[in-house]
């Protein structure tokens, strides 16, 4: 078997045949295939989509669940309303709510997929926290005469630890950039409008 060059750059082989004549045969020019760097071009644009696609979507997750908890918390001020309005008092236990709480941690708190619930006696308040991120919701429904209850009443936090990722949801569903230290919990708080 034999190689040359035609004129036009066209590669032939020629192979001896049955009676032993030269065939001529050409190899066109043709990839069939991607060359190592087009892949890697292609790895490259992919890397690059995902590093800016993935803390979006994290962020849309978490607060997709802060949302669907805080949703939940809303529903247990109500509940505590109405118990306030046949009782004249609020109530620390989800018992005495009509509310239904998935797993009940003894008689203020429970946990639900979204995170922990908690009654909070001293605030008058239900408190919402979630483990990843690191971040919580509270809303205050404080009957109480004293100007800190007024400062606070029917008022609404999310307040975040010092997790990227927490407080970029909290500013995203406040529209608050800045932070405020909040005094019950010492976290970064973002009062709702």
């Amino acid at each position: 078997m034999g190689y040359s060059k035609g004129s036009d750059n066209r590669r032939f082989y020629f192979i001896k045949g049955e009676n032993m004549k030269q065939k001529k045969l050409e190899v066109k020019n043709s990839s069939k295939g991607f060359t190592l760097l087009e892949l890697l071009v292609v790895v490259l644009i992919i890397g690059i989509l995902a590093a800016i696609a993935l803390p979006q979507y994290k962020l849309v997750v978490a607060k997709s669940r802060y949302t669907t908890g805080m949703n939940f918390a809303k529903a247990v001020k109500e509940a505590e309303e109405r118990y306030w309005m046949l009782n004249g008092r609020y109530t620390m236990k989800f018992d005495d709510l009509d509310i239904d709480c998935e797993n009940k941690l003894g008689n203020s708190s429970c946990k639900t997929q979204f995170g922990y619930f908690y009654l909070n006696k001293i605030a008058a308040s239900i408190v919402f926290e979630m483990d990843k991120p690191e971040m919580g919701y509270i809303i205050f429904f404080t009957n109480n005469t004293s100007s800190e209850a007024d400062f606070y009443r029917n008022r609404a936090f999310c307040y975040a630890k010092e997790d990227d990722l927490a407080n970029k949801v909290c500013q995203n569903l406040t529209g608050k950039t800045t932070a405020n230290t909040y005094i019950l919990t010492g976290k970064n708080s973002y009062q709702f409008k």
